[in-house]
């Protein structure tokens, strides 16, 4: 998980994953060990330049200062490039070794793929990929850049194989790895790097960047877990004499043999040496290749943050791919989110989440016959993150549900501990790319203190939420671009009034339908005094929460039945009822007794009556850990079975497991939580009563 890793972003690759914006790696290695000073400093400029026209960032990959560095400034590709330096080589192997020193590293193709792949990067632009060496039968010589395309999901945009290498063993060694390998042209032709043809084909080609792009989003929509290599043929004008390059390879690689070079240092070497015995006009060949990559590089990253931004986008857009045994078409069309407005069906556009985030600090005692009220009596006491919207975030993420979060925090100047922690924490932690976070200059990050006794109970707890006052239509309009590419949006009751306002309208118009989660007591009633229950289609409040929303919109106090299971179901029934005139569906949290919601054959575009509603029950738990992050879980859950398509019922006992899971962990949400343990079949492992 990434937040094991030392990573350090540039400003501009930061905001540009916070915000999902189009990034594409690059490795390092080209600088340091391709090609001599300052070929390798005027080159690397250029080819970020080119990527920027194409309207995505260039993510420069290296290793620096005991952290693996995502996005390098002018002054630290100098640094790589400079003769001076003493750069290392650095690949899969090496990565821990380099980290460890401090030293400086340029990454591999292996090792930027892993590099990008924790950063959320899906695009890599290198010059060409390495491969089976040639006479890899005395000497098993084969390059980690091929284990690594069959066990990282990125896909690496290159000239092919570089031609000092076996291209066919290569291409089999890469089927048997099950990564695609795709010619980016009219022909399947594979390139072989300073030539547009090897003599061996690609097992289909593609003409657009949309077709490229429409293969990586479909590879990411079925969770395979390998790479995929686009081989783009060197434009004629760079194209080299394929007999003059052999020629001065074989005299390369036999220089390698005598001179004992061997591993990682041999095609450096002949690299260079290939480009001496060629005049130079092997590296103008490299050069124009590498530019050529950069710009179909940055074309499929922008195609492919589009289609992540656009639901029902697993087609290819007019486009024809040809293979070897089929020809296949299809001409369905991907509009704008804006234009057409999505169904209150389920949707295949991700979550957006809108709401807090905080520190949570809790204590819990221990039993002790001797505890006092007034005295310090033994416990523990954990430091985790919460906050309801961060909570059902997280949810969303370890069910593939792959949500996008909008929360604040503290400002990062301010040199408060706890805006950094948590700062750090959505940024890293969750997943690259998952939160965007704005930070408050002078506010304190949210924080939630809670004490709980020795049975997990909780008996008080304190708030400190005056950042959540940001959350607000402004900030909301700031980003709007993330909410039009949403398939439903979930809010919680720490969104301010304008906030939850602007929210409910924007859903609205774009037909995106609104789950609404009332976080407390009275913060449950902003979805009446906002004026925008009428817009919300799903709400989750406990049996407080939902009587103080219908307080709220009859202008009068209810009393509580009392704690007994009857006088309990009997007040949530009476609630319900009270909420008839609403069109929106209550998922009903009721603790231990488990929830009230419509059941079998609920569809929540429809308003539900109140015979509809039946009591799910709660299942038995063997030992309660903690209640905290439960009904979250149960939100989180609930409405990622919903995203995936499951019938309500499925979706009601999906949330209930998830909140039964919750329960049993000290964490708020478990992280035993996979679509595996959530979304089973176990038809009695929840029961109606």
């Amino acid at each position: 998980p990434m937040n094991r890793l030392p990573i350090r972003f540039s400003a501009a690759v930061r905001a540009a994953l916070r915000t999902r914006q189009p990034v594409v790696a690059l490795e390092s290695t080209i600088i340091s060990h391709g090609m001599k000073y300052p070929e390798n400093i005027t080159t690397a400029r250029a080819v970020e330049e080119i990527v920027r026209e194409q309207g995505a960032t260039p993510a420069t990959i290296a290793v620096m200062d005991h952290h693996l560095q995502i996005g390098l400034s002018p002054e630290q590709l100098e640094l790589l490039g400079s003769p001076s330096s003493t750069v290392t080589k650095t690949s899969r192997r090496d990565l821990p070794v380099v980290l460890a020193s401090g030293g400086l590293g340029a990454t591999t193709v292996a090792a930027t793929m892993i590099a990008a792949h924790q950063a959320g990067i899906a695009v890599f632009v290198t010059g060409g990929l390495g491969g089976v060496h040639r006479g890899v039968e005395h000497t098993m010589d084969v390059s980690a850049d091929l284990t690594e395309l069959g066990r990282t999901p990125v896909s690496v945009v290159c000239a092919g194989v570089k031609t000092i290498l076996d291209v066919g063993r290569t291409l089999e060694y890469l089927e048997t790895e099950g990564v695609p390998v795709i010619t980016v042209g009219p022909t399947r032709d594979f390139p072989a790097f300073f030539t547009a043809r090897s003599g061996f084909k690609a097992m289909c080609n593609l003409q657009t960047p949309q077709e490229c792009a429409a293969v990586i989003h479909a590879k990411q929509a079925l969770g395979l877990q390998n790479g995929a290599v686009f081989a783009v043929p060197i434009p004629p004008q760079y194209e080299a004499d394929a007999e003059v390059i052999e020629k001065a390879i074989q005299q390369a690689l036999s220089e390698t043999e005598s001179l004992g070079i061997s591993g990682k240092e041999v095609t450096p070497y002949v690299l260079r040496r290939v480009a001496e015995q060629t005049q130079g006009a092997s590296l103008a060949s490299n050069v124009g290749l590498i530019k050529n990559n950069a710009r179909v590089g940055a074309q499929i990253a922008v195609e492919l943050a589009r289609l992540q931004h656009t639901p029902n986008s697993i087609a290819v857009p007019n486009s024809t791919i040809t293979t070897s045994a089929t020809t296949s078409s299809s001409d369905a069309s991907v509009c704008s989110v804006a234009q057409t407005p999505k169904s209150r069906q389920q949707s295949s556009g991700h979550p957006f989440v809108f709401g807090g985030s905080t520190v949570d600090i809790t204590a819990r005692e221990e039993f002790c016959e001797s505890a006092q009220q007034g005295h310090t009596n033994p416990g523990s006491v954990t430091v985790s993150f919460g906050g309801v919207a961060r909570n059902v975030t997280e949810v969303l993420h370890l069910l593939q549900a792959q949500p996008c979060l909008l929360t604040v925090c503290g400002g990062l100047e301010d040199n408060n501990p706890l805006n950094k922690l948590l700062y750090d924490h959505l940024c890293r932690d969750l997943r690259q790319g998952t939160a965007t976070v704005h930070t408050e200059p002078g506010c304190s990050a949210a924080v939630y203190n809670a004490f709980f006794d020795s049975a997990g109970d909780l008996v008080r707890a304190c708030g400190s939420m005056a950042v959540f006052d940001r959350l607000d239509a402004a900030l909301l309009h700031q980003h709007m671009p993330l909410l039009e590419a949403a398939g439903v949006a979930c809010v919680d009751g720490n969104v301010a009034h304008s906030g939850l306002e602007a929210l409910c309208e924007a859903c609205d118009k774009l037909q995106i339908p609104v789950w609404f989660e009332p976080t407390s007591v009275t913060k449950a009633r902003r979805v009446v005094s906002a004026g925008v229950l009428d817009k919300v289609q799903v709400i989750t409040p406990n049996l407080a929460e939902l009587r103080s929303i219908c307080e709220a919109l009859s202008g009068r106090s209810l009393r509580a039945y009392g704690d007994s299971e009857d006088a309990i179901l009997t007040e949530a029934r009476e609630l319900i009822a009270m909420m008839e005139q609403q069109a929106c569906t209550i998922v009903l949290k009721l603790g231990r007794l488990g929830v009230m919601t419509p059941g079998i054959g609920h569809n929540i575009s429809r308003p539900a009556r109140p015979q509809d509603y039946i009591h799910y029950l709660t299942p038995s738990v063997p030992r309660i850990a903690s209640v905290s992050g439960a009904g979250d879980s149960l939100v989180g859950a609930t409405l990622a079975a919903w995203m995936a398509g499951h019938a309500w019922d499925a979706c009601v006992k999906a949330g209930m497991k998830a909140s039964w899971l919750s329960l049993q962990s000290l964490s708020a949400i478990s992280p035993a939580l996979s679509p595996k343990s959530v979304f089973n079949e176990d038809s009695n492992f929840v029961k109606t009563a």
